[in-house]
């Protein structure tokens, strides 16, 4: 699985041997709730998937988004090495 950081990291002023603290949601996280966004705003995305019904429909979509972004984890990581 992808190395998956903390999405902001911020320092941690009052201990210097953190680099810095894993608060928040995840890069992944952070990932998805952008694909979710862009799929949302894809008239074609949500006509295809209203088609299915509410809830297999929100399933669909949350299995786009999290494939989505854990493909850019993973490219990340190769550019990376």
């Amino acid at each position: 699985m992808p190395d998956n950081p903390p999405a902001f990291p911020h320092l941690e002023a009052h201990d210097p041997s953190f680099a810095y603290v894993a608060t928040g949601m995840t890069l992944r996280d952070w990932f998805a709730g952008q694909a979710l966004a862009g799929l949302c705003a894809n008239p074609s995305v949500m006509q295809s998937v209203a088609k299915l019904g509410p809830s297999e429909g929100a399933k669909v979509i949350a299995t786009m988004v999290h494939d989505i972004s854990n493909a850019l984890l993973a490219e990340r990581e190769k550019r990376n090495d």
